[in-house]
């Protein structure tokens, strides 16, 4: 039902990240993250509509809400799609983490073409050449934190330097 509400005032869902991953290695989501073109305005009316517990809804920089009463076990997701398939913002994040699934039209967009491989071969890897690891771990603290997530959901390292760089 949420969905259908969603499609009122957004022509498209996107559900992204994790929660994809999670979804082909047969686990239960924390959370459902989303990405639907909204305004802030509608988001918050909808909300209202429904009557929805929505405790957070950023209209400042990233444009973000927490569908329910507790981040972390909600649907929670940015109102403005575009930004998930911004080449830049598909190599900030483990390739398992860059699935996205098209909820309109029932496809599975992989961002940096290695997320699906790497899922059905529980691998963790980062998205960029091994000479640029140190590019973009730079300024990512939540990088080590993801790592051992994906450690502890099944996952390993696809290659040494990716420890070795998480735990340095």
């Amino acid at each position: 039902n949420m969905f259908n509400e969603l499609f009122t005032i957004s022509n498209n869902i996107y559900i992204v990240g994790g929660t994809v991953r999670d979804s082909f290695l047969n686990k239960k989501p924390k959370d459902i993250d989303l990405a639907f073109n909204a305004n802030y305005k509608s988001v918050v009316d909808l909300c209202k509509k429904n009557e929805w517990p929505c405790p957070e809804i950023y209209e400042q920089g990233f444009p973000y809400v927490v569908f329910g009463v507790q981040k972390g076990q909600t649907l929670e997701g940015a109102y403005k799609s575009s930004s998930i398939f911004d080449k830049g913002n598909a190599m900030r994040d483990y390739t398992v983490n860059n699935m996205v699934y098209d909820v309109k039209n029932n496809i599975l967009i992989d961002l940096t073409k290695m997320g699906l491989v790497d899922i059905l071969n529980k691998k963790i890897r980062i998205p960029v050449q091994p000479d640029s690891y140190n590019d973009w771990a730079k300024n990512r603290w939540k990088h080590p934190l993801r790592y051992f997530k994906l450690i502890n959901i099944g996952l390993t390292p696809s290659e040494k330097n990716i420890k070795h760089l998480i735990t340095a």
